[in-house]
């Protein structure tokens, strides 16, 4: 086992150390329809941050639609 691995050592009655490992982080799996609503949010973020920049003028439909639906922005 690696140094990076073990979550603390610990000694016996008798000197022996008996190494506990560190236990393993169970990964969350989202769904792929949560994937593609966490994008949707994504790109809506951004449609609103090029918006407020007042750099940006040309947006697409689907920026529009996204700003619209989020954030409530009718453009």
């Amino acid at each position: 086992m690696l140094k990076k691995d073990i979550l603390h050592e610990q000694f016996n009655l008798f000197g022996t150390s008996t190494i506990i490992p560190e236990p393993k982080k169970k990964k969350s799996i989202i769904s792929e329809e949560e994937r593609n609503i966490r994008k949707e949010r994504t790109e809506a973020h951004t449609a609103w941050k090029l918006l407020k920049s007042r750099k940006f003028t040309d947006f697409s439909e689907r920026h529009k639609f996204l700003l619209q639906k989020y954030y409530g922005v009718k453009l």
